[in-house]
C-alpha cells in the first residue's frame, strides 16, 4: 500500500513542553503547517484535549508503521479525553484534512516525505 502524502512539510514536536502546547493559544492564520507529535514509542500517553485551542482541527493517531489507528475530525475547542488508548505518532492537521484525503482506518501516512 502506498503511503499517502497529506502534507510536503510536518512541524514535529518532540520535547514535553512542545507537546503539552500542542495547538493550544495558537490562532488559525498562524497554524500552516500540520503538527506532528513524536511519542518516541507506543505509548498510552496519546489522548488529547483541546482546551485553550480556539479553532476547529482534525486528529490523526498512527501505529509504530505509520498506519491511521483512529481518526477523528473536526475537534472543537474544549473537548478532553479523545484518542485511541495506545499510538506511536499523532497529527493535528486542518479541519477537512480527513475528508480532502479519504482518510480511513488503516491507510498510511508519509510523515517523512519519503517517495
Amino acid at each position: 500500500m502506498k503511503a499517502k502524502k497529506i502534507s510536503s512539510q510536518f512541524k514535529i514536536l518532540k520535547t514535553f513542553s512542545e507537546k503539552m502546547q500542542g495547538l493550544m493559544f495558537s490562532s488559525q492564520e498562524t497554524f500552516k503547517q500540520p503538527l506532528l507529535f513524536d511519542f518516541k514509542e507506543t505509548t498510552e500517553l496519546c489522548k488529547i484535549h483541546s482546551f485553550f485551542c480556539f479553532f476547529d482541527f482534525d486528529a490523526i493517531w498512527l501505529d509504530e508503521n505509520h498506519k491511521i489507528i483512529y481518526l477523528k475530525e473536526k475537534i472543537s475547542p474544549w473537548k478532553y479525553g479523545i484518542g485511541p488508548e495506545k499510538a506511536r505518532w499523532l497529527i493535528e492537521a486542518k479541519p477537512k484534512t480527513i475528508k480532502k484525503f479519504k482518510l480511513k482506518k488503516g491507510d498510511k501516512i508519509n510523515i517523512f516525505n519519503k517517495n
